[in-house]
């Protein structure tokens, strides 16, 4: 290194965490505003619309949460009568939760917030930059899972 220090916003990660950050800010203010959710909660809630029942563990990473704030999320939504739970059919000793039926009301407003939260932030792009975000968002995501793949599979050995 010849002395200068480098310039952190110049990094792409540091500008992707920077973007991600002023996105959450956002919609965690609308989701708590609209729907009385925060953002982990309204993540899940989202999740579980989409993809439907699944086992707690599965909640983090359907949701993109990490384990405590997923487990966070799902015991408030559980307290807040949006999700319900039962014995996985698979394993008994797990438990699966699912939207109750005030959760699948409450699913369409939070998609609803995502989808104008992702448009306000697409704007500036015309759709052929869009369809080109998309493609290249979609490789870097494809290229980041393998290498952490990799990484899992080394620190197995």
């Amino acid at each position: 290194m010849d002395g200068q220090r480098p310039d952190l916003s110049a990094f792409t990660t540091y500008r992707l965490h920077l973007l991600n950050r002023l996105f959450d800010t956002a919609i965690a203010a609308d989701y708590r505003a609209q729907t009385g959710l925060d953002l982990g909660e309204a993540r899940a809630v989202a999740a579980l619309g989409h993809f439907g029942a699944m086992r707690i563990m599965d909640v983090g990473r359907r949701a993109n949460l990490e384990k405590s704030k997923a487990s966070r999320a799902v015991e408030s939504l559980l307290k807040k009568g949006l999700l319900s739970s039962a014995r996985d059919p698979a394993d008994a000793r797990a438990i699966q939760v699912a939207l109750s039926a005030a959760g699948e009301r409450c699913y369409p407003r939070v998609l609803s917030i995502a989808t104008m939260h992702r448009d306000r932030l697409l704007n500036p792009l015309d759709a052929g930059e869009r369809r080109v975000f998309d493609a290249l968002l979609e490789r870097l995501l494809f290229h980041a899972s393998a290498l952490s793949s990799e990484r899992a599979e080394r620190s197995d050995d």
